[in-house]
């Protein structure tokens, strides 16, 4: 008879900080699977990966002096989402981040958030810290906010769970872009075999 066991939650394995200059990344990895066991396990402070292939796909738009861009990370999408707020408040923008989590012990990257966003907001469904309920709740208050004050929002992103980012998006009304990182399941890393395919 067949064995059946639970589905992991999806995480990433994310480029979250680089450095140009000294020639560094960091990774953001959850163990959950076999690579990401091996990775987590195998590889000790100090020692190195043969070979990186990456990042594939599309960089991230940075938009200059547009205005108020929120960064909504859920749960790991911190990680992500934290060098493409830096990248926006470089670029002269007013950044508003948001952090997203199950439980306070889940919520990461706070301080370098902060680092970065002119406003950090946490929220945890199960409210042990910042308010309680969703990212997307929080969003919808800070966009409601800014247009009130006339200086509406004019981009999101969000990075974090697919359930997450579609409340985000059906969150934000028409006129605001909003852009989303969809990370599916990838077998061969590159997306030649065709597993990671979704369809809209």
């Amino acid at each position: 008879s067949a064995i059946s066991r639970p589905m992991p939650r999806l995480a990433p394995l994310t480029i979250a900080d680089f450095s140009r200059t000294e020639g560094w990344i960091t990774l953001v990895i959850q163990n959950v699977g076999l690579s990401s066991g091996q990775i987590c396990t195998a590889v000790l402070p100090g020692q190195r990966f043969r070979d990186i292939a990456g990042p594939l796909g599309h960089k991230s738009e940075v938009a200059e002096h547009k205005g108020a861009v929120v960064c909504v990370g859920g749960g790991l999408g911190v990680a992500p989402v934290f060098p493409i707020a830096r990248a926006h408040k470089l670029a002269g923008n007013r950044v508003i981040g948001i952090i997203g989590a199950r439980t306070k012990q889940l919520v990461i990257w706070e301080d370098k958030m902060r680092a970065y966003c002119d406003e950090v907001y946490a929220s945890t469904d199960d409210g042990s810290y910042g308010s309680k309920g969703f990212a997307n709740s929080v969003l919808e208050q800070i966009i409601a906010r800014e247009k009130a004050s006339g200086k509406p929002v004019s981009r999101v992103i969000a990075i974090g769970p697919a359930p997450m980012m579609r409340a985000c998006s059906s969150s934000v009304p028409a006129e605001i872009p909003v852009i989303v990182s969809l990370n599916t399941v990838m077998v061969d890393g590159t997306g030649m075999c065709g597993g990671c395919r979704f369809t809209v």
